[in-house]
């Protein structure tokens, strides 16, 4: 698949993802729980496909809509507990993806998310653009070395596109099998939505607030 396809669908496909005249609802490529893995490299500042394939180029921002999400507290994929987030997005093939970060850039995703509360508007009803940022590390041991985190803007999505990705990803069971662990401590999520048959703890879990609507 070429690169092209491989980056985010923008908020015009997102608006025409159910046909206007059938209102048929346009073919979307997602095998539950395995959505198609991007990752952020942290080292040089670029986003890829499973580690392998470049989707941008160093340093460039990738925007993507958020049709769900989730911020958590766990111990996944074999590192310590930390705070993640992950993003569930289509790219331009209408394949569900998804994009998982920690630390720094989950710290600004949620001071993102405080900015846009006030706004009446949640991370599933905007663009989100994220753009690396270098840094330099304090730690004595990392000798000055350079690593970049995730910063965040956005723009508000139009209300037909909105409307349009309620009704096609709502109730939709948007989840990722590798960082389902049953343990989560859950801080935020939307339209986040495993069936609980996948990890029977889940059941003993209090769910997640759910954030407002757009007014």
């Amino acid at each position: 698949m070429k690169t092209a396809t491989l980056l985010p669908l923008n908020a015009t496909g997102i608006a025409q993802l159910i046909n206007a005249e059938t209102a048929e609802v346009a073919p979307i490529a997602y095998l539950p729980g395995r959505p198609r893995q991007y990752r952020f490299d942290a080292s040089r500042g670029m986003f890829n496909l499973k580690g392998e394939t470049p989707i941008t180029k160093p340093k460039e921002s990738l925007t993507l809509i958020p049709v769900a999400f989730r911020i958590f507290r766990d111990s996944i994929l074999g590192q310590s507990t930390k705070r993640w987030a992950e993003l569930f997005f289509l790219n331009q093939g209408n394949q569900v993806c998804n994009l998982l970060l920690h630390g720094y850039s989950v710290d600004n995703l949620m001071g993102l998310n405080e900015e846009i509360f006030y706004d009446q508007v949640n991370l599933c009803q905007i663009e989100l653009t994220i753009t690396p940022a270098e840094r330099t590390s304090k730690a004595p041991e990392a000798k000055n070395s350079r690593f970049f985190i995730a910063e965040f803007s956005f723009k508000r999505l139009s209300a037909e596109a909105i409307a349009t990705q309620e009704s096609v990803f709502k109730g939709m069971p948007l989840w990722r099998e590798d960082t389902l662990t049953g343990d989560a401590e859950p801080i935020l999520s939307y339209n986040y939505n495993p069936p609980v048959e996948a990890c029977p703890q889940l059941t003993e879990v209090e769910p997640p607030a759910e954030l407002p609507q757009a007014a």
